[in-house]
Parts: C-alpha cells; structure tokens; sequence
C-alpha cells in the first residue's frame, strides 16, 4: 500500500458562498433563539395576584363634595375616572367620565357591564348582592372591586 498525498482543490468561489452561509445560519439561529427567550421571560406573571387586581388599582381618590366620590382606576393599563354618586344611605349611580370612542371599541363590554351595575343600584340592590352575566363577569368584576376600592379610601 503506497499513501499517496491527495490535493483537494477549493475554488475560491465555493469557500466565499460557504463562509457567507455559516454566517447568516448563525445569525438566524441567534436571533430566533432571542427572539423566543425574551417572549417567554415577558409572558412570564411578575406576581400572582388575580387578573382582576393586576389590571385594577387605584391612582388618585379625591371627593368632590359630599355626594360623589371620584378615583382613577386602571382598566386593562388604560387610567379610567370612576364618578361614584352617593345619597345618606346607597350609591346611586356608577360612572366613568373619561370613557373614550377607543376605550368602547377595545372594551366593549364595559359600558354594558356599568349600566347593569347601575340598574341594579337603582333597584336598591346592595353592592355585595350585584349580579352579572357570565359574558361580562371579568368587566363586571374589574369594575364592583373598583367601586368597593374607591368607597372603602374615601371612608378612612
């Protein structure tokens, strides 16, 4: 058995497109692999409060005189005014003054889910006691802790 020495031949060319390929793989691969670690480090809950507590706390309380009570509250990160009517004895409607056309179209399950609130609060049915459809039950649910927030500070 003789060894013979093998020549490999490697057009210029060829070694030019093979470096470029390795480079752009490795860059895909890179940037797919950022890509999909940062997406599930922001999925990721930063606490595990409800859903309803996350999207829902009050920024500012002031009352207005003594019949209306009015707090910020946010809505899914977009800051509400909530405009809360009171007499001696029962609240006797729920507002949100600063409710935009886009507000309503992103959300559009809050208007109805306030004047169903609101109806029952004019039925001299107690806070506690409100009922809500299960199609609105989160937007209900985000709003009657909203309520009962702003209520409880303006009373300390």
């Amino acid at each position: 058995m003789s060894k013979q020495t093998k020549i490999l031949v490697i057009k210029s060319k060829e070694l030019i497109y093979t470096m470029v390929f390795l480079i752009v793989g490795i860059l895909i691969i890179y940037f797919l692999f950022h890509i999909l670690s940062s997406n599930v480090s922001n999925k990721t809950p930063s606490n595990s409060s409800s859903c309803a507590t996350n999207t829902n706390s009050i920024e500012t309380l002031y009352i207005t005189n003594s019949d209306k009570v009015e707090s910020t509250f946010y809505f899914a990160g977009i800051p509400l005014n909530l405009l809360i009517t009171l007499d001696e004895s029962q609240i006797t409607s729920v507002e949100i003054t600063n409710l935009d056309d886009n507000t309503k179209s992103m959300y559009p399950l809050l208007e109805p889910s306030l004047e169903n609130i609101n109806n029952q609060l004019n039925n001299n049915i107690p806070l506690e006691n409100i009922s809500y459809s299960k199609d609105n039950e989160y937007t209900s649910i985000i709003l009657l802790d909203s309520i009962k927030n702003a209520l409880s500070t303006s009373k300390e």
